[in-house]
């Protein structure tokens, strides 16, 4: 009676596995479903805010979970700093209301905090031309006397552009990687904390 048991027990288990590897299957195809839906509204590809309103309504709530979670995870990847090539304010813009529609719950924080990365966006790109003239400003000096011993040097006047200067060209990449990485942490604290707001809830 044991062995009959054991036999049942092991069955029941494999038909166990056998639903949960359907439920994590069925799950990827709709968290798929979410990322491709809400990557052509975010590149503004003939999908519409009623559309992904539809597909949000479509599914269960524990099915509408998967397809949120493929959506918050493609929003995020997408949501980047002004220096990036991928970056428009409109991009932006179709992002929050995508995450918006993704939790009503959470819509009034997200719509708060879209606001002031509208500031902080502007700094940043406030603080890197401050940045670019600063150095200008510190090394145009040293530039300045180069250019007179080498116009010495040559018996002709040489005009030297402050911004082809190879020290120039150093010293404002190091300064921008810093000002990058500083802006981009902060950027990944945002992330973080949409995706906690709309998946935990």
């Amino acid at each position: 009676m044991g062995e009959i048991k054991s036999a049942l027990e092991k069955a029941l288990e494999r038909t166990k596995n056998i639903s949960a590897a359907r439920a994590s299957a069925a799950g990827s195809i709709i968290q798929n479903e979410g990322r491709k839906s809400v990557f052509r509204f975010i590149e503004n590809d003939g999908s519409t805010r009623e559309d992904l309103e539809s597909l949000l309504d479509k599914y269960s709530d524990s099915d509408k979970e998967q397809l949120v979670t493929g959506m918050v995870k493609v929003l995020n990847a997408n949501l980047v700093m002004p220096s990036s090539r991928d970056y428009s304010q409109e991009r932006t813009d179709r992002i929050r209301d995508a995450l918006m529609l993704c939790s009503k719950e959470q819509a009034p924080y997200i719509q708060e905090l879209f606001g002031q990365l509208t500031g902080f966006f502007s700094q940043y790109s406030t603080n890197k031309d401050m940045l670019k003239e600063n150095i200008r400003e510190q090394l145009a000096p040293q530039i300045e006397e180069r250019q007179r011993k080498i116009s010495e040097k040559l018996g002709m006047d040489v005009d030297i552009s402050v911004e082809n200067d190879p020290d120039f060209k150093k010293a404002l990449s190091q300064a921008q990687n810093q000002l990058d990485e500083k802006y981009s942490s902060i950027l990944m604290q945002v992330k973080s904390e949409i995706e906690n707001r709309i998946l935990s809830h």
